[in-house]
């Protein structure tokens, strides 16, 4: 959509977009209308709760194959007023009975009950507990609801006959609605296969349970670099430890050993401890999941038998990861000749510590990097969810109403009101950060064809004053003009839409467009009567855009009511609300959610991020350790009788750790000033992706430079002291 000086995708169409389409294409064999939504149901033993519901076409069944227990999925939807449920929400509602043609209650309306079908997979883009026939909206809303090629609320499935490309699709419908909606439109349409949904749906208030490519990327970037710190120890440590398996070299060769057969042998034995690797990974994997499942809140599982080839491929990365970590070792110790050995007792691999030097520099590199990943990730989501909000979500709750006459809502408000605990109430239809709903708008001065896009949220009076928003021009919505003959015909901007529309005395001006999801029709020209300070009404990933709160008219209905309660006792006002809330609606669920936790809910997926990254960044941090711990124990055993020396020389314990530690914290030191501008880079183009971001700090870089420094000294402190306190005669012995 590129209108209103604003582009954005989005997963709503067209509503008579489905029909144009199968008119239109012979290759499409479905063509199916799909309407998310919400319903609340009434269990077997009393209980209300809501439920996933989704209006679809009668082919939906059929072209995506879901798994019938009861019923015909080609015939189950056909007729208006018909659904079909899935196995668990069949078991609440109707026990053991068979529901099959029976009819129920749902939002007010008689729906026959036509099929049960499996309970959705976990692993579907898709979840709800029941299909309704999408002509029922038809029935009860009129033909004519999806007829308007303005509106973008159905979201379209379409199934090609097998043989058809989707790119040769895609190029079709670009610009189909030039022929529908108006020549000059610059909206386009797209279409994007199921599979790749999950992962790459990047569309703003879709329905579909979504990951995020990205995050895999960068896991997977992760997963690989501690593979290869894993690699670097083995590759570390061996080419450490090549010196003492000289003489077993020495005597295989005088035995007729071939470089070859030694070559084999010592490439068998890093494979094999690859493959010893890998099956502890799988025993740990499996050990750890449900633990990684609390963590992540996901239901993760490998299905061995489903994922064959990904199996194998990992046992191919596990083989090529012996070969790539033990090639170097085995073609050092393989070339050992048999009487420099003898002569010498050191090798080539003793002597060259460069490679060693370089391959600890990658860990400590990869540690800092993810060390510092890790907290420009918490500060980000820390800063999402703390950033000023331009509202107060504290201590609010907003109890969901469904559609209920202003008259009742306020009648409710007003007896909650009488608990002192109480402080204040408001009806309003959107959520105060979830204010998804928009329209287009002109205004008085507009050149003609003008207008912007803006969301719409109708509010009440109190809307303001219980989420602590400022109001920074005009009086807003007063009491006075209740029951006035203008009453309804209000609204207050925000900033933002008064800068985009450029007024500079606002007040008293007037809103002109067509119609929004309350009032259509007749052109409405409400009056502005306040500007309110820019506030988030969505989540903090997205621009403030501009935004109208247009005041109820009490002929209207409303969809929820958010109270601010005293802090002081907020489990008792909610039992005293609920009390009530029983006595005006006994045949709704009382369903509630405070606003700060819904708030800090909207990002889930960046804490989970950053838990992750997090437990991946102590993964990396102990490897590095234990390979900086078995170099500094090699050292010390090959330099035992030098510390001897030193003790008898008066060297204390500071001094001889000092000794080992100087050449680590070279190289440490090294890795980070490398690592540092690295990780600027990668963090800075991360945080693009965020219209509102955290900015520079350079803690995260220190931080990672003393915890490295902290953990590398002390994985050394033990060997050292260890050979430090050995008798000095035991010591000069040694050797």
């Amino acid at each position: 959509m590129n209108e209103g000086d604003r582009i954005e995708r989005m997963a709503g169409c067209p509503t008579p977009l489905w029909q144009a389409l199968k008119n239109d294409f012979p290759e499409i064999e479905f063509s199916m209308r799909f309407v998310p939504g919400e319903v609340q149901l009434t269990s077997v033993d009393g209980n209300v709760f809501n439920a996933n519901a989704c209006y679809v076409e009668e082919q939906f069944l059929q072209a995506f194959t879901f798994s019938m227990i009861k019923g015909d999925p080609t015939e189950a939807l056909v007729e208006p007023m018909s659904a079909v449920l899935s196995q668990s929400t069949a078991e609440r509602l109707f026990g053991n009975e068979d529901p099959i043609g029976k009819s129920y209650n749902i939002d007010g309306s008689l729906i026959k009950i036509t099929g049960i079908m499996e309970d959705m997979p976990k692993n579907s883009h898709l979840r709800y507990d029941l299909v309704i026939s999408v002509k029922t909206i038809e029935k009860l809303g009129g033909e004519e609801i999806f007829t308007r090629w303005g509106d973008n609320w159905v979201r379209l499935y379409v199934l090609l006959i097998p043989g058809h490309d989707i790119s040769d699709f895609r190029s079709k419908i670009q610009y189909k609605l030039k022929e529908y909606f108006y020549e000059e439109t610059l909206n386009e349409l797209d279409a994007r296969p199921v599979r790749d949904i999950h992962l790459y749906a990047n569309l703003r208030n879709d329905y579909a349970v979504r990951g995020n490519i990205r995050n895999v990327y960068i896991l997977t970037a992760i997963a690989f670099f501690i593979l290869l710190m894993a690699g670097v120890n083995f590759t570390n440590l061996s080419v450490a430890h090549s010196s003492v398996r000289s003489k077993e070299v020495a005597l295989r060769k005088i035995n007729g050993g071939s470089r070859g057969l030694l070559l084999t042998q010592f490439l068998g034995e890093s494979i094999l401890t690859a493959f010893i690797s890998l099956f502890l990974g799988f025993v740990i994997f499996e050990s750890i999941l449900p633990l990684f499942n609390r963590i992540t809140a996901q239901e993760l599982d490998f299905l061995y038998l489903q994922n064959f080839h990904l199996f194998l491929l990992i046992i191919a990365l596990g083989i090529l990861l012996g070969l790539l970590s033990g090639i170097y070792p085995a073609i050092l110790i393989s070339r050992f000749s048999p009487i420099s050995i003898f002569r010498t007792q050191t090798t080539s691999g003793s002597r060259n510590p460069l490679l060693r030097k370089l391959l600890i520099s990658i860990q400590f590199f990869i540690s800092a990097a993810l060390i510092i990943g890790t907290i420009g990730a918490a500060r980000q989501t820390y800063y999402m969810k703390n950033k000023d909000l331009g509202y107060n979500p504290q201590n609010v709750i907003r109890i969901p109403l469904g559609d209920t006459s202003m008259s009742r809502i306020n009648t409710f408000r007003e007896e909650i009101l009488r608990n002192p605990s109480v402080l204040d109430a408001t009806v309003h239809d959107y959520q105060v950060c979830l204010s998804t709903n928009w329209t287009r708008v002109a205004w008085e001065g507009a050149q003609e064809g003008e207008f912007i896009r803006i969301n719409v949220n109708y509010t009440d009076h109190h809307y303001l004053n219980t989420y602590e928003m400022r109001l920074v021009e005009g009086e807003g919505f007063t009491k006075a003009r209740l029951g006035s003959d203008n009453e309804g015909d209000q609204v207050i901007l925000n900033r933002a839409a008064v800068e985009r529309i450029g007024y500079t005395d606002p007040i008293g001006k007037k809103i002109l467009y067509y119609g929004d999801y309350k009032q259509s029709g007749g052109g409405l020209q409400p009056t502005i009567v306040g500007v309110v300070e820019d506030y988030h009404f969505l989540s903090v990933r997205n621009t403030i855009t501009p935004i109208m709160l247009r005041l109820y008219n009490q002929t209207m209905v409303g969809w929820g009511l958010s109270v601010r309660m005293d802090p002081k006792d907020i489990p008792g006002t909610v039992i005293s609300i609920h009390e009530k809330f029983n006595e005006f609606y006994p045949d709704q669920a009382f369903d509630y959610l405070f606003i700060d936790e819904y708030h800090a809910q909207m990002y889930t997926v960046e804490d989970q991020m950053a838990r992750i990254v997090f437990t991946l960044a102590v993964i990396a941090i102990l490897i590095a350790c234990l390979g900086v711990y078995g170099l500094v124990a090699f050292t010390t055993s090959k330099r035992t009788k030098e510390i001897g020396i030193r003790k008898v020389m008066g060297a204390r314990f500071t001094s001889i750790t000092r000794l080992f530690a100087r050449e680590f914290m070279i190289l440490l030191l090294a890795a980070n000033i490398i690592a540092w501008p690295v990780v600027y880079y990668l963090v800075k183009n991360w945080l693009q992706s965020f219209p509102y971001k955290v900015g520079f700090s350079i803690y995260p870089y220190l931080i990672a430079l003393i915890l490295t420094i902290i953990f590398t000294l002390l994985s050394m402190i033990y060997h050292t002291l260890k050979s430090s306190r050995l008798n000095t005669a035991a010591s000069l012995r040694y050797e």
